[in-house]
């Protein structure tokens, strides 16, 4: 971890989209005093599941995935997240390990704040302590979906929910759908709960239905609304 602290809370743009988007001003100042700056090359474990927290992490830059390893080393994804993500509050809150693994997806930069520091903020700042309740309630309801997304829906409503997830988190907004990141057929068959020979299949089913095309590593979604009729949600 470095000590120089490059992203300065109080104008930071990412705590503006963040859990501190609440805190007052003496609170980032607090949290800009004591949080450290880490960097993580991809690939690289930033906590694992069965670690006891020290801190949170929020995410300045880059992404992470969030698993759980099950047996042999099997990894379930549950989620990628970015930018002004903050990881690590639940299990301080609860006293427990994290639960959960987090490994860089590209270069990724994030601030550490240590669990004193977070302590603090929560028993000096009411705003940030609402937010972090509204945070965790949150939290609990997309768990509790995703249960049932798991249990419920086919493997390929499950592909077709996954796909429009990585593109409202990775997809480019301009002429094209093409994620922009190079998503492994692996990593959507871990976020999918499913083998990776089911992924490659139902991803070339979906080819020959129109609905998106495979351009060597890259997934172009052609046709939005009957992928998301397909996922069984809204669009």
């Amino acid at each position: 971890m470095a000590s120089i602290n490059k992203y300065d809370c109080e104008n930071c743009d990412i705590c503006e989209i963040s859990l501190f988007k609440t805190l007052k001003v003496d609170s980032l100042r607090t949290l800009s005093k004591d949080k450290r700056d880490a960097h993580y090359k991809k690939g690289q474990v930033i906590f694992n599941e069965f670690n006891s927290p020290e801190g949170i992490y929020a995410i300045a830059d880059g992404s992470l995935k969030i698993y759980k390893e099950g047996r042999e080393g099997k990894e379930q994804i549950l989620k990628f997240v970015g930018a002004g993500t903050v990881l690590g509050y639940r299990a301080i809150l609860c006293n427990q390990p994290f639960g959960v693994s987090a490994a860089a997806l590209e270069d990724t930069s994030l601030c550490f704040i240590p669990k004193a520091t977070f302590q603090q903020l929560l028993t000096s700042d009411i705003e940030f302590t609402r937010q972090m309740l509204q945070e965790l309630s949150q939290h609990l309801g997309d768990s509790h979906e995703r249960v049932l997304g798991l249990t419920q829906k086919s493997v390929k409503e499950r592909v077709a929910e996954s796909l429009l997830n990585l593109k409202a988190f990775y997809g480019k907004k301009e002429d094209t759908d093409f994620l922009t990141k190079k998503i492994s057929r692996t990593h959507i068959a871990q976020l999918c709960g499913i083998s990776l020979e089911s992924a490659v299949r139902t991803l070339k089913t979906l080819e020959s239905e129109g609905v998106i095309s495979l351009v060597k590593k890259e997934i172009c979604i052609k046709d939005v609304p009957r992928l998301a009729e397909y996922a069984g949600v809204e669009f």
